[in-house]
């Protein structure tokens, strides 16, 4: 059996090996890799991490040990009586063991001086804008999604970031309520998302693919659902859904369903979200142009599929409990009732149900109802937003860095 201290390094151990945070969309197990760098800038980092490590657990070691051995050798056993100041059970006493001292001084002065070298050449690689930059990106972080801005381009894209392989983008990061982290693990580190400053993060994807990124400032209820994705796509595919997204408006429907979702949107949806060619809405709520392409929705929590008969709990898909019975969530559900679904989303409910405002007058509580839509005109929208989509592009597809494929 373990003695406690054994079990303690050991746990330690693990818990290093397996760095790494599930992110709980569907299909294979998702993971954010600490360790496993997908990009130059995340293998500089790598090494300075190896060392400090390295370093760390050495000096856990030394230092853990000393303290179990003096532990052992000195504590006061069964049928011995406490030691007390000049017993003659007393450890023997030193003072003044100036080797021992330059020792306690010296070693952790070098340990330091080493890693500040380390990190010094960490940063320099890392902190040098590439004279390459493709593309620059504002990034600001909500409660609770991310936004993408494509400077000078004329496209937002919310929750998934796509960029070309192999080139660096640069992104500008900023928070617009409260203090976020924009973070993908294996891509280019994190940066926090404060209000009023701009922080600035190069990434670069060597391979194509989907990557996993999250929010790691806790920033409110649904920090754990302030997820994204990175997109990235072979130069040529980029460009072309680049000048895609530019060019898009929305087409006008001819299905009668179609065209039921599209006034039901713009009756009660217009003024927050915007869809290229339909609406403007506000730069504070996501961008739903090409949510049909998208490969999720909610800031990347449920999977984005047209027929609900493909969810599942086996690909990962949420499931909660709806009237007393648990059920898989649905475009239509988020539609609905988007808090009852992800706490804290700010989104309106459209069921009929009651909040309360305060009255700026008297100083009451009063009681409101939601706009209540009908399950047909609910379904009509959902139908609606689908058939926004970039020609040629469906993420749903996409090979993903996951724990089946991180390798290949």
């Amino acid at each position: 059996m373990l003695k406690p201290f054994q079990s303690f390094i050991f746990g330690l151990v693990a818990l290093t090996s397996a760095a790494y945070a599930q992110q709980p969309q569907g299909g294979a197990d998702r993971w954010i890799h600490i360790l496993d760098p997908q990009a130059q800038s995340t293998q500089n980092m790598q090494t300075l991490l190896w060392v400090a490590g390295i370093f760390s657990f050495l000096v856990l070691v030394v230092t853990g040990g000393a303290l179990w051995w003096v532990v052992q050798k000195f504590k006061t056993r069964p049928g011995e009586k406490p030691t007390k100041p000049g017993a003659a059970n007393e450890p023997a006493q030193f003072h003044g063991n100036n080797t021992l001292e330059v020792a306690l001084i010296g070693v952790p002065v070098l340990i330091v001086s080493v890693l500040c070298v380390f990190t010094a050449l960490a940063l320099a690689k890392i902190n040098q804008k590439p004279a390459n930059v493709v593309q620059t990106v504002q990034v600001n972080g909500w409660q609770f999604w991310w936004d993408f801005e494509y400077e000078g381009q004329g496209v937002r894209n919310s929750n998934e970031l796509v960029i070309p392989v192999g080139l660096p983008v640069e992104l500008k990061v900023s928070g617009k309520d409260v203090i976020h982290s924009f973070g993908v693990a294996n891509l280019g580190g994190r940066r926090d998302a404060l209000p009023g400053q701009t922080n600035k993060l190069i990434i670069t994807a060597e391979k194509a693919g989907i990557y996993y990124g999250q929010c790691f400032e806790l920033c409110g209820a649904s920090h754990a659902n302030m997820l994204f994705r990175v997109i990235a796509l072979p130069k040529a595919q980029y460009d072309d859904w680049l000048s895609k997204a530019k060019a898009y408006q929305a087409p006008k429907p001819t299905d009668p369903e179609l065209a039921r979702g599209a006034e039901v949107f713009l009756a009660n949806c217009a003024g927050c979200h915007a869809i290229k060619g339909v609406a403007n809405g506000a730069p504070s709520f996501p961008d739903l142009s090409y949510f049909g392409s998208h490969a999720t929705y909610a800031a990347g929590i449920f999977r984005n599929v047209e027929n609900n008969s493909e969810l599942s709990k086996e690909k990962g898909d949420r499931a909660i409990k709806f009237n007393g019975e648990e059920r898989l969530v649905t475009l239509e559900d988020w539609i609905r009732n988007s808090a009852q679904v992800k706490p804290g989303s700010l989104m309106p409910a459209f069921d009929g149900s009651t909040y309360k405002v305060k009255n700026a007058d008297t100083g009451k509580w009063e009681e409101k109802s939601y706009v209540k839509l009908s399950d047909a005109d609910i379904q009509a929208v959902a139908k609606y937003l689908h058939s926004h989509k970039l020609e040629g592009f469906d993420f749903k597809s996409m090979a993903e860095f996951n724990t089946e494929n991180k390798d290949q």
